[in-house]
C-alpha cells in the first residue's frame, strides 16, 4: 500500500541517515549508534550530508508521488530506556529508532537518566530523555539530530531560533518509588516543576493550591497550617504525608496531641519538582498518607561541571510594608563525573499588611524565612550512588496573620502580640546499588524541629470569670460547695489581675526514621518492591499561661506564670511492605500491594503550676499508652487500549494511628482515642493528544470509619481528639493541558469534593448525618494561560495569567454549633511576565489583580472573634536571576 505523508517523510529521513553514515565511512555495526564528533568537523560534515540528503529526498518524493514505492506502515510503541549514563541512553535510543544523533561527549559526561519509557514521535522522546540535563535536541535538515546546550532554556542568540513552545511535559516522577512517566502512571499525580514555581511566584506551601486545587491548606493556628487532599483531614496524626526527598516529616504534637496541625513549610528554592499524590498511599508511604502524599524533591548535584545562580526580588502588598528575597545556588564538581556538591542559601521577608489598633501597630504579619541546604552526591560507578543531604530552615512571624470579619479590612483586635518562630534541621543519607537484576535502596534520616507558639488567651481566661468551679479551686472548697458572694467577687478580681493573658509554648519534636527496599531492575513484564520502614519519634511541649503587658502586648518578663504544664509523647512505628505488578497482556496490567504495620504511642503530663482559672490541676497523673497493628491493602488494574490512552481502577486502604489525650477533666474513656481507617475507590483516565496536550480525569468514593476530629472540653478552655463517626466522600478531579498554538498553552484544574458525615458518634456534639465536613470547600479550580514569544534574536518573553477560585465553606458541622461561620466564594487573578536575555532573567507581576478578599478559612471560638485567614491584598513583585 502507499505510505501516508508523515510515514513517507519518516522513511525519507531514514534514507538521509543512511546516506550520512556512508559519508562518515561508518561500518554496518555502527549504523545505529549516535556519533560523537569534535565540534570543528561537525558543521562541515552536516553541510555535506544535507546536500546529498536533499537529492535523496527529491528522488523518493517523486517515486512516492508516482506510486512506484510501496511501503508498509508499522505502529510505533514506546521505547524503554534503561537507567544509566546519558551517553548510553542516547545510544540505546538511536539504536531503537535508527536515527543519527550527534553530540559532543563533553556535554553528556557525568549525566545520568533513570529507567523511563519514552515516545518514538519526532523529538518528543529525546526531550523526555534530556529533561533536567540542561541539553536540548534539534532536528537538522536531512533528518540529523544534534544534541546541544543552549545559552538559556528559552533564549538561543547563537542560533537565532524562537523560544520553545510551552508544551506540558510527560514528566518523570517517582510516585511509585521507581521512575515512571506521569501520564503512564495510574492514579492522580499532580506535578509542579521548577518552571511553574518561578513563573507563578510560588514561594511557600500554601502557594501550591494555585496549581493543585485538590490540595487544601487550612490555617490551624497563627503561622501554622494543616493540609488535606480530597477532603480527608482531621486532628491527630497527619492525613497527608509530607516528604523531603525520602524523609517523612511530622510536626510536634503540642498540648492537643495534634501533629497534623503543623506542616513543614520551607522556601521553594532550587526544587526539581513537587509531586502531589492524591488518594491513600498507605502501601508505599505508610500511616500518615491516608489522604495522599506531598513530596518536595530538591535538585541534585550535577557532576558535569560548575554553575552558579543568584536570584533577588522585591514585593509589596497594597497599603503594606515592602518585602524582599535573595537566594544563591552553587553546583560544584569535586571529581568530574564522580563527586559533586550543591549548596543553596536563601533569605526572604514577606510584605506585612495587618493592623492591630488595640496596640497601635500597623503592617504586622511579615513572615521571614532563612535557610541553607547542602547535598553531596558520590557515584563511583554506574551501579552505585550515595547521596547525603542536610538543611536548616528557620521561620519567624512578627505578629498575627488573621484579621476580623466585619471590621475594617485587615484589622486584628487581639489584645496581645502573637509572634511565632520555628527551626527545622534535617540530615539524611541514601545509598542505591544495582546488584544484578535487583536494585537495593536504603535511607536513614534524623530531624529536629523546635518552635515557639504565642497565642492570645485573654478571652478564655475572662470567660471563666463567672465559673463557680474556678472559685472553688481558688479557695479549696469541697466538690459541690459554692463560693460566698464575697469570695466570688474576690475570685473575679483575681481573674482580672491575670489579664491580658497569653499562652507561651516552646515545643519540639525529633525523629529517627529509615527505610530499606529491594526492587526489580529494568522494565520487564513484572515489577516488584519489598521494603521495611521504622520511625522513633519523641515530642515535648511546655505550656505556660502567663500575664502580658496591656500596653505592649508582650509577655511580662520574667514570666508571670498563671499555670504551667509539661507534656511528653513517644511514637514508635514499624512496617513491612511490598507491591507486585505484572502484565496480564500487552495492554492489561495488575498491581497488588500490602503493608503490615505496628505502632505504639505513649504519653504523660505533669502540672508544675496548676492553673486555678482553667483547672489544669485536674489532669490525671501517670503514663498512658495505646498500640495497634494491622494491614493496608491496594489493588489496581490498568488498561491501555491505545499507546496514548490509559484507563485504571484502584482500590486502596488508608490508616492513621490513634493516641492519648492529656487534657483536664476527661473520663478514662475520653483519654484514649482509636485509630481511623478508610477505603478509597477510584476510576480514572489519562489521554495524550499529541504535540504535548493531555487530559486527565478521575472519580472517587471514600468510606472513612472512626474519623479523628477535635472537640472542646466542658469549660471550652481546651481541645482534645475523639472518634466522631464515619464519613463518606465522593468527588472528581480533572486536569487539562492544551496547546492552542505553537507558543500558547492553557492549563485548567478542577476538583469537586463532597465530604459528609455518614453517622454521628456520641462525641460529635450535635453533628448530624449528612453534615459537610468543616473547612472543606466543595469546588476549587484554577486556570492558567502561558504565551511565549521572541522580542528580538536575543530576548524572549513569557506572559502568564492565572486564576484560582473556591466555592466557599463553613467553620462547623452545622448551624447548631455555637461558633458556626460561613466563608464566601471568591476568585483571585494573577498576572506576570518574564524576560530572558542571555544569562539574565527578569520577572515581574501582580498577584490578586482585582484585590479580592481571597480568604481561605473562617474561624471563631471562645478565644477569638470571627477571624479570616489567608488571602493577601493586591501585591506586586519583581525578580531578577543571573546564571553563571
Amino acid at each position: 500500500m502507499r505510505l501516508g505523508y508523515r510515514a513517507a517523510l519518516s522513511n525519507i529521513r531514514q534514507v538521509c541517515i543512511v546516506d550520512y553514515r556512508r559519508l562518515l565511512g561508518g561500518c554496518a555495526s555502527r549504523m545505529k549508534s549516535p556519533v560523537a564528533l569534535p565540534s570543528l568537523r561537525m558543521n562541515l560534515l552536516i553541510r555535506r550530508a544535507t546536500i546529498r540528503c536533499w537529492i535523496a529526498r527529491a528522488a523518493i518524493v517523486a517515486a512516492l508521488t508516482c506510486g512506484f514505492l510501496p511501503v508498509s506502515v508499522q505502529a510505533q510503541t514506546p521505547i524503554t530506556i534503561p537507567s544509566g549514563s546519558l551517553s548510553a541512553a542516547l545510544k540505546h535510543y538511536a539504536a531503537r529508532t535508527d536515527r543519527q544523533i550527534l553530540f559532543d561527549p563533553a556535554l553528556v559526561r557525568g549525566k545520568r537518566v533513570a529507567s523511563i519509557s519514552v515516545s518514538t514521535d519526532e523529538l518528543v522522546g529525546l526531550q523526555q530523555i534530556l529533561r533536567g540535563s540542561g541539553l536540548e535536541a534539534r532536528l537538522l535538515d536531512g533528518g540529523l539530530i544534534l544534541i546541544f546546550r543552549p545559552p538559556s532554556w528559552h533564549n538561543r542568540a547563537d542560533t537565532k531560533t524562537a523560544p520553545t513552545a510551552p508544551i506540558p511535559q510527560n514528566i518523570i516522577v517517582t510516585a511509585l518509588k521507581r521512575p515512571s512517566l506521569v501520564l503512564e502512571t495510574p492514579g492522580t499525580v499532580n506535578v509542579v516543576t521548577q518552571e511553574d514555581i518561578a513563573f507563578q511566584n510560588l514561594t511557600e506551601l500554601r502557594d501550591l493550591v494555585k496549581v493543585s486545587p485538590s490540595l487544601s491548606v487550612i490555617d490551624s493556628r497563627n503561622g501554622e497550617q494543616r493540609i488535606a487532599i480530597r477532603g480527608i483531614y482531621g486532628t491527630g496524626e497527619a492525613t497527608v504525608g509530607v516528604y523531603f526527598g525520602e524523609t517523612p516529616v511530622s510536626g510536634p504534637s503540642g498540648t492537643t496531641l495534634d501533629p497534623s496541625g503543623t506542616t513543614p513549610d520551607i522556601e521553594l528554592v532550587d526544587m526539581d519538582r513537587v509531586e502531589l499524590l492524591s488518594g491513600p498511599q498507605g502501601t508505599l508511604y505508610g500511616a500518615s498518607s491516608m489522604g495522599g502524599t506531598l513530596r518536595l524533591l530538591f535538585k541534585q548535584p550535577d557532576m558535569s561541571g560548575w554553575s552558579e545562580t543568584v536570584t533577588s526580588g522585591a514585593s509589596i502588598a497594597q497599603h503594606g510594608d515592602p518585602g524582599g528575597k535573595i537566594s544563591a545556588v552553587l553546583n560544584a564538581t569535586i571529581i568530574k563525573d564522580e563527586l559533586a556538591v550543591r549548596a543553596v542559601i536563601y533569605r526572604s521577608a514577606s510584605s506585612g499588611f495587618i493592623d492591630k489598633p488595640a496596640l497601635d501597630l500597623t503592617n504586622v504579619g511579615s513572615v521571614k524565612r532563612r535557610g541553607e541546604r547542602l547535598i553531596l552526591s558520590w557515584q563511583p560507578s554506574e551501579s552505585f550512588a550515595l547521596t547525603a543531604t542536610g538543611f536548616s530552615h528557620r521561620l519567624s512571624l512578627d505578629d498575627s496573620l488573621s484579621w476580623q470579619m466585619g471590621a475594617k479590612r485587615y484589622q486584628n483586635y487581639d489584645s496581645v502580640r502573637t509572634p511565632y518562630s520555628s527551626r527545622l534541621r534535617l540530615g539524611s543519607l541514601s545509598v542505591s546499588e544495582d546488584i544484578g537484576k535487583v536494585r537495593l535502596f536504603a535511607t536513614v534520616s534524623y530531624y529536629k524541629w523546635n518552635l515557639l507558639r504565642q497565642n492570645d488567651f485573654t478571652r478564655v481566661l475572662a470567660a471563666q470569670r463567672e465559673s463557680q468551679a474556678g472559685c472553688a479551686r481558688l479557695y479549696g472548697l469541697d466538690p459541690g460547695e459554692l463560693c460566698s458572694a464575697e469570695a466570688f467577687q474576690q475570685y473575679g478580681d483575681f481573674v482580672d489581675s491575670r489579664l491580658p493573658g497569653m499562652l507561651y509554648q516552646p515545643m519540639g519534636v525529633h525523629s529517627v526514621n529509615g527505610e530499606i527496599r529491594l526492587q526489580s531492575a529494568g522494565d520487564g513484564a513484572s515489577q516488584w518492591s519489598l521494603g521495611a520502614f521504622f520511625e522513633n519519634r519523641a515530642d515535648r511541649a511546655d505550656s505556660y499561661t502567663v500575664r502580658a503587658d496591656a500596653k505592649s502586648g508582650t509577655p511580662v518578663l520574667p514570666l508571670d506564670i498563671t499555670g504551667l504544664r509539661f507534656i511528653r509523647t513517644r511514637l514508635e512505628q514499624r512496617a513491612l511492605f511490598g507491591e507486585y505488578r505484572f502484565d496480564l497482556t500487552d495492554r492489561w496490567k495488575f498491581t497488588a500491594g500490602l503493608r503490615g504495620f505496628f505502632y505504639r504511642r505513649e504519653a504523660y503530663g505533669d502540672v508544675a503550676v496548676p492553673n486555678i482559672i482553667t483547672g489544669t490541676g485536674d489532669i490525671a497523673e501517670g503514663h498512658f499508652s495505646t498500640r495497634a497493628s494491622g494491614t493496608s491493602l491496594k489493588f489496581e488494574l490498568s488498561y491501555e487500549p491505545h499507546k496514548n490512552i490509559l484507563l485504571y481502577l484502584r482500590a486502596s486502604e488508608g490508616f492513621r494511628p490513634g493516641g492519648v489525650n492529656i487534657t483536664p477533666g476527661l473520663s478514662m474513656d475520653e483519654q484514649i482515642y482509636n485509630s481511623d481507617k478508610l477505603w478509597s475507590y477510584e476510576a480514572g483516565t489519562k489521554l495524550q493528544m499529541g504535540q504535548g496536550s493531555n487530559i486527565e480525569a478521575s472519580v472517587y468514593h471514600v468510606d472513612w470509619e472512626d474519623m479523628i476530629y477535635f472537640t472542646g472540653s466542658p469549660n471550652s478552655a481546651f481541645f482534645y481528639n475523639a472518634n466522631v463517626g464515619s464519613v463518606n466522600i465522593n468527588g472528581l478531579e480533572a486536569r487539562f493541558n492544551l496547546l492552542l498554538a505553537p507558543l500558547w498553552s492553557v492549563q485548567a484544574r478542577l476538583s469537586y469534593t463532597d465530604a459528609r458525615l455518614a453517622d454521628s458518634g456520641a462525641l460529635a456534639l450535635g453533628a448530624q448525618p449528612g453534615d459537610r465536613l468543616p473547612d472543606i470547600t466543595p469546588f476549587s479550580y484554577s486556570f492558567g494561560s502561558v504565551w511565549k514569544t521572541s522580542l528580538s534574536p536575543e530576548i524572549s518573553a513569557v506572559f502568564q495569567v492565572n486564576a484560582k477560585g473556591i466555592s466557599g465553606t463553613h467553620s462547623k458541622f452545622n448551624h447548631s454549633f455555637k461558633f458556626y461561620e460561613k466563608l464566601s466564594s471568591h476568585v483571585v487573578f494573577d498576572a506576570s511576565v518574564s524576560f530572558d536575555y542571555r544569562d539574565w532573567t527578569i520577572g515581574m507581576g501582580i498577584e490578586n489583580v482585582l484585590n479580592s478578599i481571597g480568604a481561605t478559612r473562617v474561624s471563631s471560638s471562645v478565644s477569638s472573634n470571627v477571624q479570616l485567614y489567608g488571602g493577601e491584598p493586591r501585591s506586586y513583585f519583581m525578580r531578577i536571576t543571573r546564571s553563571f
